[in-house]
């Protein structure tokens, strides 16, 4: 059915709406709207579903491995790579020791650390996907430190 072209009356959901007027809703999860229309001839109504899908946080870096490290007198170089498990991230946070070194973006499986300082003694390297819901879990793994 066509609503009337002249509403002299609207109602949303039951709630009368003015009729010149836009009405916007914005639903937490997937609801549907009756949108009743009348005029003094005739009555309409339509119904509009909104569907609204949850933003999970995104699934945590698999295998999360170190590759060939480098130490010397000149540097200390890790390379981590990891396994983008996540379909739905905004990028991938890197941590050494529990503390912030990268933020990278979507779809990202590597990252070299060539700032680690080389003290000796082990260093743990964690790795999380993130987006606007939230971050993974944080996979870890340790290498055994650089002393030449």
């Amino acid at each position: 059915c066509a609503l009337p072209i002249y509403a002299d009356v609207v109602a949303l959901g039951g709630e009368e709406v003015p009729a010149t007027e836009a009405e916007q809703v914005c639903p937490t999860q997937t609801t549907t709207y009756q949108l009743t229309a009348a005029n003094a001839a005739e009555e309409a109504e339509a119904f509009v579903t909104i569907e609204v899908a949850a933003l999970q946080p995104p699934a945590a870096p698999g295998q999360l491995g170190i590759g060939q490290v480098t130490c010397n007198a000149q540097s200390y170089i890790v390379p981590l790579n990891w396994v983008d498990a996540a379909n739905n991230e905004s990028g991938y946070r890197v941590y050494r020791d529990g503390n912030l070194i990268a933020t990278l973006g979507p779809n990202t499986d590597k990252y070299t650390d060539s700032s680690a300082p080389a003290t000796g003694f082990p260093v743990t390297y964690g790795v999380e996907a993130f987006n606007d819901a939230g971050a993974s879990s944080r996979p870890t793994v340790q290498e055994g430190g650089c002393l030449f």
